[in-house]
């Protein structure tokens, strides 16, 4: 099969979870036998990397067999307006939206159709974000699928909330507009997906959110997640293992939504409590690159805290923690660390927010889930009290990546739904053809 793996940004192994899952399913489409193109519009200033970087990510896909098309991903820009034309604008914005309002790179789309035209692709695979979504809009050239993360008006609202931001900024009027705006938004990116012959949702709560919002094709559909441990998982974890303090590890980068609402969440409530309960005999790496808002590195100054920053080998830290814990305490996303962190045979505890995103979270099972800052330190303190309890959710949590998160699981689903569209593509065109 040709696929065109479409991703506004490249496919690497360094930066981030989703990336990296992102390259994961690259070579999967490609040791699977399947004519894989990465097809990459790229804005000219990267989110995520300097040139230098950027160019060297696009070598490794070269180097490991996979053809790179790079495409314009800055969209055209808008024409300035000012005074009753700007305002003129912004109400038809709100009553009457089209989709270049929210999604600029729809204006791609022609330059995107021509690299595709002569790939002669089966089905278009639109990885994570919504340019992808976008920039392929009625194209008419395969059926496509997109495979997406969070809706695109979520992190923005998450992010004028508390814990993020103090509690009076979303009862005021200008919070009003922004939550209308976002609305608008979502109705906009939901009239784009609704065009795909597929979507999948690597979240549980957000592909029920689809579904019921006008997109009745999206599924749930995990993430492929590496095997960190692999078959030696718990002979790599006991070689990993130091003596010292009880080693509590958190992860993600520091600026993003997600991770930033859970660090708020454990400066303010889960710290205090650790210091008071378990004294000097614990110590807390938190390890992703960014920087804090001054106001919460202060908090962090404790000394059982160590900002590490960006971490070579991440792996070996998660293996050698005693918990990893998740204290993200809003429902945005799926917090896909966590299947990682089961794959390396780590013990888990997190914040129950998760669960919505990830329904093979299991209280007691594979993991520990608390209500709060304060029930997220009570947790880590059973764990660290009890050495039983921790073994048995490492070993459950090893079970429930190895049944819903390995390889062939995550990658036969996501195929499962590519040769449906693909099949039933190929029987139109022969319909039409006799």
């Amino acid at each position: 099969m040709r696929i065109a793996f479409i991703e506004p940004e490249v496919p690497n192994r360094e930066f981030s979870t989703v990336s990296h899952c992102a390259r994961l399913f690259l070579d999967a489409l490609q040791r699977a036998d399947h004519e894989v193109t990465a097809v990459l519009p790229l804005p000219s200033r990267s989110m995520i990397s300097d040139d230098l970087t950027r160019q060297r990510w696009i070598q490794e896909l070269k180097d490991d067999g996979i053809p790179v098309v790079v495409t314009p991903g800055d969209p055209p820009a808008a024409p300035p307006l000012t005074g009753l034309a700007w305002r003129r604008n912004q109400a038809r914005r709100l009553l009457r939206p089209i989709i270049a309002d929210y999604f600029a790179h729809v204006g791609l789309r022609d330059s995107m159709a021509a690299a595709l035209a002569p790939l002669r692709p089966d089905v278009l695979f639109i990885w994570g974000g919504y340019e992808g979504v976008a920039a392929s809009h009625a194209i008419d050239i395969a059926p496509r699928f997109a495979f997406m993360g969070d809706p695109g008006h979520l992190p923005g609202l998450y992010r004028e909330r508390p814990p993020i931001v103090g509690s009076r900024w979303p009862t005021s009027p200008r919070f009003a507009l922004y939550r209308l705006e976002a609305r608008r938004k979502a109705q906009v990116m939901n009239r784009m997906l609704r065009q795909c012959e597929a979507v999948g949702a690597t979240a549980a709560h957000h592909a029920e959110w689809f579904r019921t919002h006008g997109v009745p094709q999206c599924v749930y559909l995990p993430n492929m997640v590496p095997d960190w441990g692999g078959p030696a998982w718990r002979e790599r974890r006991q070689a990993a293992k130091q003596t010292g303090p009880f080693k509590i590890v958190l992860m993600g980068h520091v600026t993003g939504t997600a991770t930033l609402a859970g660090l708020h969440l454990f400066a303010n409530d889960t710290l205090p409590v650790l210091e008071r309960e378990l004294g000097d005999g614990f110590v807390v790496h938190i390890c992703g690159k960014g920087s804090l808002p001054t106001s919460l590195s202060d908090k962090l100054q404790g000394y059982g805290v160590r900002m590490r920053g960006y971490v070579d080998d991440i792996v070996t830290e998660i293996r050698s923690s005693d918990v990893f814990l998740v204290p993200t305490p809003i429902e945005l996303g799926i917090r896909v660390r966590i299947p990682y962190a089961w794959s390396a045979g780590a013990c888990v505890v997190t914040h129950q927010a998760n669960a919505a995103g990830l329904p093979e979270l299991r209280h007691g099972h594979n993991a520990l889930l608390a209500s709060s800052g304060v029930a997220l330190a009570q947790a880590i303190i059973r764990v660290a009290r009890d050495p039983v309890l921790q073994h048995r959710l490492i070993l459950a949590g090893r079970d429930t990546y190895e049944t819903s998160y390995a390889h062939p699981v995550t990658f036969n689903k996501v195929m499962g739904q590519i040769d449906r569209i693909v099949d039933a593509s190929s029987f139109e065109r022969q319909r039409i053809a006799a």
